[in-house]
């Protein structure tokens, strides 16, 4: 969850430095309802791996620390399919006894026995977090991958940052990614000394000293102001109206986009206070010059859906792609979501001919992720979830126009227990997540639409229903809980739409979706001025027209 925390920061409010498993761990050291059980007897077989695997799980929700360490020790010592994730599970309750010597051995053990692990990184994390405690910071540069390398830097900022700061200099000037460039950025905004914090200024405003390759790097430098402005405002001039920008769709009674209409036809609200439109544009897609296009992305959820969905959505997409002789109105691409993220199928293309035959090729690759089940199942994909959705407005933030995102998909799991031991922990972390999502689909301009896969209207509609309990926006970290980070709740508050269960084929609904994608309005208002840190502003914007429906962001975080 850091890598999109830190890389997030462009879209977001400043905050604290977030904990890598900052939205797991709460989950995984709750108490569970249930009576506390003794570790269960264990015996041979994959059948009983998975059991005890459960009952290891179990026991790390339950602090029961000591028993998780046993539990886990006896799975590893099978060397089967669970093994890998026992041993890094095994290091994490030796560590909360504090055995930092026995969970670097335990992950030291992984990365021989397993040197391809999936799980060497999340004990990478681990050991930049005993060193760093133990005062034994790790090598930034030892680190290969990116986000362990952040993580290692953070932790030596805090620890040595003599040494730390000359590494950033060195990242900021060579020739990493932009976007690690920037996490290292906010590693050095996050220190108030004097030393970080001319530092910082330099890569504002370069002086002469300043290393080349920052002075050139226009965007390095605009991310630096925004980082002081966000924690010092009188440092940088801010203009005396401040502009909030919005997308704003308004349909008919049959949900069909309206054009024609005219600045004096909307009024804006923020937190219910009629507010100055300063700029307006229309945009009608049926017009010859419709100006810029809704770029329309379509992601088939492989990691929350079954596989049976799986089958049914690529089939009904390839049906949609298909119709009109394949000629689509916006430019569309296509994804699938599995275990690394968000893949593409096929390039940004008005030719839906083209898409669906780049889906039929792609079809091997969609199928269900099958990894860890129960309770370690969910948070699993919930992490995986909110983590490419992060990363899929990461990605939009420097592309120009508004931008229609599909996610076909039930949504993530966990929604149901969420308001359980929720401690100030778990809900400062929730909120810190609610914030960066929020603020990074705001500024990359992206209107989120949920799509349920299952047609199955005899189902269960509580479930579908229950994310309607936390469409209110998040104003205090008290009341924040991970059912404000439910897929359905995060549509409805960007201003899209929640596709449930219904009697329509879901090419169909696709259709409804993207139908009219490019007649929109995008017009700015004089905002409010936030009083304190991450305070949230309701929106609305309405129209001096019967019978007429606006969507729109309902909500945004501020800073003073």
């Amino acid at each position: 969850m850091l890598a999109v925390l830190l890389a997030s920061v462009s879209a977001a409010p400043l905050h604290a430095a977030a904990d890598p498993q900052s939205i797991l761990q709460p989950w995984l050291e709750q108490p569970a309802t249930a009576a506390m059980e003794q570790p269960a007897a264990f015996t041979t077989g994959d059948a009983s791996d998975e059991a005890s695997y459960s009952d290891g799980t179990r026991a790390i929700r339950e602090n029961r620390w000591a028993d998780a360490e046993s539990i886990f020790a006896a799975i590893a010592e099978h060397h089967g399919e669970h093994a890998e994730g026992a041993l890094y599970w095994k290091a994490f309750a030796e560590n909360k006894q504090g055995k930092s010597d026995a969970a670097l051995k335990a992950c030291g053990e992984l990365r021989q026995s397993y040197p391809k692990s999936r799980w060497i990184d999340d004990c990478g994390a681990l050991e930049i977090e005993i060193r760093g405690t133990n005062g034994q910071p790790v090598d930034p540069q030892s680190e290969h991958d990116e986000n362990l390398k952040l993580l290692a830097l953070n932790a030596l900022m805090h620890r040595n940052e003599s040494k730390a700061l000359p590494q950033i200099e060195q990242i900021l000037g060579g020739g990493q990614p932009e976007s690690f460039k920037e996490n290292a950025l906010f590693v050095l905004a996050q220190s108030q000394s004097k030393q970080a914090q001319k530092m910082l200024a330099n890569v504002a405003n370069p002086t002469p000293e300043t290393l080349a390759a920052i002075q050139a790097n226009t965007a390095l430098r605009k991310r630096a102001q925004q980082l002081i402005a966000a924690a010092q405002p009188g440092q940088v001039q801010e203009p005396k109206a401040r502009r909030l920008g919005m997308d704003v769709v308004v349909t008919n009674t049959q949900g069909k986009p309206i054009a024609g209409l005219e600045a004096q036809d909307f009024t804006a609200f923020d937190n219910g206070q009629p507010q100055k439109i300063m700029s307006f544009h229309a945009f009608d897609e049926s017009s010859p010059t419709p100006g810029e296009p809704t770029e329309v992305t379509i992601l088939i959820d492989t990691v929350n859906a079954s596989l049976a969905d799986v089958a049914y959505a690529r089939a009904q997409l390839a049906i949609f792609l298909r119709q009109d002789g394949g000629k689509l109105a916006q430019p569309t691409s296509l994804l699938y979501f599995n275990g690394k993220g968000a893949q593409s199928i096929g390039p940004v293309s008005r030719d839906g001919n083209l898409l669906a035959e780049a889906l039929d090729k792609a079809a091997s690759n969609l199928h269900p992720i099958r990894s860890s089940e129960a309770f370690y199942g969910d948070l699993e994909r919930l992490q995986l979830s909110l983590e490419t959705l992060g990363g899929l407005a990461v990605d939009n933030l420097k592309k120009p126009g508004r931008k229609l995102l599909l996610w076909i998909s039930p949504g993530w799991p966990l929604l149901p227990r969420t308001d359980a031991y929720n401690d100030r922990r778990q809900a400062q972390a929730y909120f810190a997540e609610i914030i960066t999502l929020s603020a990074a689909l705001r500024q990359a301009r992206i209107t989120l639409d949920s799509i349920d896969p299952v047609r199955n209207t005899g189902a269960d509609s509580t479930r579908w229903n229950y994310y309607k309990i936390y469409l209110k926006g998040v104003s205090d970290v008290n009341k924040a809980t991970v059912g404000n980070l439910a897929l359905q709740v995060l549509a409805e508050q960007s201003g899209g739409r929640v596709m449930t269960f219904s009697n329509e084929y879901l090419s169909g609904e696709i259709a409804n979706c993207v139908a009219g994608a490019g007649t929109y309005y995008s017009l700015a208002f004089e905002a409010l001025p936030a009083k304190r840190a991450d305070e949230y502003h309701s929106l609305k914007i309405t129209v001096d027209k019967p019978g007429l429906t606006v969507y729109t962001r309902s909500g945004y975080y501020d800073q003073p």
